[in-house]
């Protein structure tokens, strides 16, 4: 049986994309040191088991020592890279089901922990809410047991933005400590939605 997950657990899906980011953007032997600075075993996290968060924040402040960035940078980069790396198409083609749009993709937003949740119901997302302050304005507001959700949520919607030719101006709010935990805040304004060419997209698979 499994342990209760709710803010103390990580799924080792969230910490093997921390680690394959590290990998990709830095090297084997970055992942290596910030491992062992991490008193982390060198192979790394294994994706379907569990961990407890206090891990996952020794490896993210390692990771930050050793790079020589903040949380949020950190944090940012990840979010772009789920998003933009080749190994990890699925992860765009997900969340461009979203909408045919930039706007429908972040009206979309609220509903991605409950979907994860489906698919996988040890994973511990982020819970996203969205609230509409005007046309093409939007707060969104995420809550975690780590600081840094919001900062990941920044880079998916920066890439994003870019995969759907939009022009977007992002601004990250502080983060509030609460009884169901850490709240963090982003403002959203879609100045141009169709500013430049989008990536091109298909629902339909392309055949090999």
């Amino acid at each position: 049986m499994l342990p209760q997950l709710e803010d103390r657990y990580v799924h080792g899906l969230i910490n093997k994309s921390v680690q394959g980011f590290l990998i990709s953007n830095h090297g084997n032997d970055a992942w290596a040191e910030i491992a062992r600075m991490a008193n982390l075993p060198p192979q790394g996290f294994e994706s379907m088991l569990i961990y407890p968060d206090s891990m996952t924040n020794k490896v993210l402040d390692a990771a930050c020592t050793y790079v020589g960035c903040t949380r949020a940078s950190l944090m940012e980069d990840i979010g772009v890279f789920l998003v933009t790396h080749p190994d990890l198409e699925a992860v765009r083609r997900l969340m461009r089901f979203g909408g045919p749009t930039f706007e429908d993709f972040v009206l979309s937003l609220d509903e991605v922990h409950d979907r994860a949740c489906l698919a996988v119901p040890e994973l511990t997302l982020p819970k996203i809410s969205l609230n509409d302050t005007g046309v093409g304005q939007y707060v969104i507001t995420t809550q975690w047991q780590m600081v840094g959700a919001i900062s990941l949520v920044s880079g998916v919607l920066r890439a994003m933005a870019d995969d759907y030719g939009a022009l977007v101006v992002l601004d990250v709010g502080p983060h509030l400590h609460s009884d169901g935990g850490i709240m963090e805040t982003l403002s959203v304004f879609i100045a141009e939605p169709e500013f430049a060419a989008g990536r091109s997209f298909s629902l339909a698979e392309r055949s090999a």
